[in-house]
């Protein structure tokens, strides 16, 4: 029994199993096997720990600042399978040069000495003015940068993007020398947002000016074959470019890959926002909105699609520059799959956090219970400098969590001077906690403050995996890519109609992602499943077929 609470609770014991990236069948024996008392598997619960506190464990009391050479500038962070935390973003040294810079962190908010040059590594692309503003981590532990450089004479920015391999050395099989610089349209070319296929293929997605207008921007993507070289199959040559001279820029700022392939991508539209969606060729998907093409009217104030997420149902959140009780804040919208607005969804389609005077938040993540993370800054005082990072949850449904922080919301100082941080991104650690990262303005930085996820009496017998006495382990399916990325594709061949579920478990025994029931008829099926909100680790997926339960270890990076 949990010392505080007065549930008991089974967990299956679960055993992490490296898997290649190889199609692998798993063929299943009967396996019986349960442990009534497992405290050791939970999560290191501090009991009076509240969710949205900071993490005593990480760095200086839950923050981690890193000057990176002259300066520095934090664009994104995500989290490995073993726990070890990236920050991308630019460095600019004393004399001026603009670099791509990555700096690894163990678990604990130390610089990792097995990474790169004792934890950072610094790349200069181009002549000048190289800008990280974007990053992925591939399944096999490849770490790509994108962003922009300025790579000949006639002083034009083009899209620029760097894979590293997992040691932090430049990746030489991809592009040349481990670098692809791309002139997509012309004069201003700049990625904001980078995806990974489940086949490997890559999509850098952003914003392009030709020159011929200099006010008139396109959204822009580039798909690339895994080596590095444009895919001609996708868009026009491997390029799909949105906007026309008569029309208003198409500012790209954010982009998601879902689980069936299609494309996703947002920014702004003068004072607008606007969302397309693609077809995995590239073609505008006729089927959403208005011949793939979503925007807000001119009298609503929200404005640039900041960070986009799909929820299980199929339902997509923007979270967008949002304007509200007559200041700049946070705000997420919701639409069905199709592109109508939810109504169901925080007040009439919209959910709004109004803390400060101001506040923009950069990025959002759905955690595996459905709930809404959002990341980014704002500030307690007009013209006043003294930013901080904010951090907001949302329950699946756009309500603030009030279990979350301070009615959903907490504030952090990162940099402790009057000059102030401003958040940019977030990752969920596999143990539910959250890392957020930014720029801090005294030194020009890296800044990183982790966050608990959970309160000491969070776990739900509900959502814990029981009975495994009673599972009875017998058939095989077939499960690939595993590790997976974002998006798996589960195999299975049924000799008779059949009704399934599956559920997803994390080390702790506690189920992180339900799927919904489907109802097959006999024969061969493909499942896909997305994991792109799930963090990095081993867990099992468990399948229910006709009250029978098969389960297979699965890598999720």
């Amino acid at each position: 029994m949990l010392k505080g609470s007065k549930k008991h609770i089974k967990f299956q014991l679960l055993f992490p199993v490296y898997l290649h990236e190889t199609k692998t069948t798993y063929m299943l024996p009967s396996c019986r096997f349960f442990i009534a008392t497992a405290c050791a598997l939970l999560p290191n619960y501090s009991f009076a720990q509240t969710a949205g506190d900071l993490d005593s464990t990480f760095g200086t009391a839950g923050i981690v600042t890193t000057v990176i050479s002259g300066s520095g500038n934090n664009a994104g962070v995500m989290v490995q399978p073993d726990g070890k935390i990236i920050a991308i973003g630019t460095s600019t040294s004393a004399t001026g040069t603009n670099k791509m810079a990555v700096a690894r962190y163990l678990s604990n908010g130390l610089l990792d000495p097995t990474f790169a040059s004792g934890g950072i590594v610094e790349t200069e692309i181009g002549l000048t003015a190289t800008v990280g503003s974007a990053s992925v981590l591939q399944p096999d532990g490849k770490i790509i940068v994108a962003g922009a450089t300025i790579a000949d004479r006639d002083r034009h920015e083009d899209y620029a993007l760097l894979r590293y391999k997992r040691n932090g050395t430049i990746d030489s099989t991809f592009g040349i020398n481990g670098i692809v610089i791309e002139d997509v349209n012309g004069v201003l070319d700049r990625v904001y947002a980078v995806l990974v296929q489940p086949d490997g293929k890559i999509i850098a997605a952003g914003t392009s000016n030709d020159g011929r207008t200099p006010y008139t921007y396109y959204l822009t993507m580039v798909r690339y074959l895994p080596n590095g070289t444009r895919d001609a199959t996708f868009g026009i040559g491997g390029v799909v470019k949105q906007g026309t001279l008569a029309t208003p820029s198409q500012v790209g700022f954010s982009a998601y890959l879902q689980a069936d392939g299609k494309i996703l991508a947002g920014g702004q539209l003068d004072t607008r926002f606007f969302l397309w969606r693609f077809k995995p060729d590239g073609q505008p998907d006729s089927s959403f909105a208005a011949n793939g093409f979503l925007t807000n009217t001119t009298g609503q104030q929200h404005r640039t699609v900041h960070s986009i997420a799909v929820q299980p149902d199929g339902k997509i959140l923007l979270s967008v520059k949002g304007f509200a009780f007559g200041r700049q804040v946070f705000a997420v919208l919701r639409y069905t799959s199709g592109g109508i607005p939810d109504a169901t969804f925080g007040k009439a389609g919209e959910a709004i956090s109004a803390n400060g005077v101001f506040s923009e938040g950069y990025c959002m993540k759905l955690q595996p219970d459905g709930k809404i993370l959002i990341a980014g800054m704002g500030y307690d005082k007009i013209n006043a400098p003294d930013s901080k990072f904010y951090l907001t949850r949302f329950t699946k449904d756009g309500v603030p969590d009030v279990k979350f922080g301070k009615n959903g919301h907490v504030e952090t100082d990162v940099d402790g001077t009057p000059l102030g941080s401003h958040g940019r991104s977030l990752a969920i650690q596999p143990d539910g906690n959250i890392v957020v990262s930014g720029t801090i303005s005294s030194n020009d930085g890296f800044g990183l403050a982790r966050y608990h996820g959970r309160s000491a009496d969070d776990v739900d017998v509900e959502d814990t995996f029981t009975s495994v006495a009673n599972h009875n382990m017998n058939g095989s399916m077939t499960i690939y890519p595993n590790p997976v990325h974002d998006i798996a594709s589960l195999t299975y061949n049924l000799p008779a109609p059949a009704t399934l579920s599956a559920r997803l478990v994390n080390a702790a025994g506690i189920t992180v992602k339900r799927y919904t029931v489907n109802r097959e008829t006999a024969g061969k099926f493909d499942w896909l499943l997305d994991l792109k909100e799930i963090p990095a680790g081993s867990y099992i997926l468990s399948v229910e077929v006709n009250g029978q339960y098969n389960s297979i270890p699965l890598i999720k990076q």
